[in-house]
């Protein structure tokens, strides 16, 4: 198998008020190390007041538990490449909760915050965030408030 670059999105998600959830995962095959490139998340706020929204970007030990009733898509950078991606992705509800538990969390490796009528894009030098084989790599979004927002979480990577 040689070297793919594909894309995953989460689809548009609603945060959760004053709580912190997990709204995509991806889940490395388990032989086959991710190389994680970009990973883009995009709000649609409409109000200047509203707070910052706090983001992670963490390594996670579970799958947790999700009525997966977001849309995620896996797509490749390029249509001619035959090849099946071997990464999948867990998908978080599009609003509210988890059924039961969220993911597990480990290593945090980014914690931001943004403001909820902007966008962030983490990038990342070939190499510096590597999913190992069989590991996890999710995005938690986290409203500090009783406030909800509209994102798009979008993740760019190599296998």
């Amino acid at each position: 198998m040689g070297i793919q670059r594909l894309h995953a999105d989460s689809g548009v998600i609603t945060t959760v008020a004053s709580a912190g959830k997990t709204f995509i995962q991806l889940v490395a095959a388990t032989h086959v190390k991710v190389e994680i490139e970009r990973i883009d998340i995009t709000f649609f706020g409409i109000l200047g007041t509203d707070p910052n929204v706090q983001i992670k970007v963490l390594y996670q030990t579970t799958a947790g538990s999700s009525t997966g009733t977001g849309v995620p898509t896996i797509g490749k950078w390029d249509s001619l490449n035959t090849e099946t991606p071997q990464t999948s992705l867990i998908s978080g509800p599009a609003s509210g909760a988890w059924t039961t538990s969220e993911p597990t969390a480990s290593d945090i490796i980014e914690n931001l915050g943004c403001h909820p009528q902007s966008r962030v894009s983490l990038v990342y030098a070939s190499g510096e965030l590597v999913v190992k084989g069989g590991g996890r790599l999710g995005v938690m979004l986290t409203e500090t408030t009783a406030t909800t927002h509209n994102a798009l979480i979008s993740i760019k990577f190599k296998e």
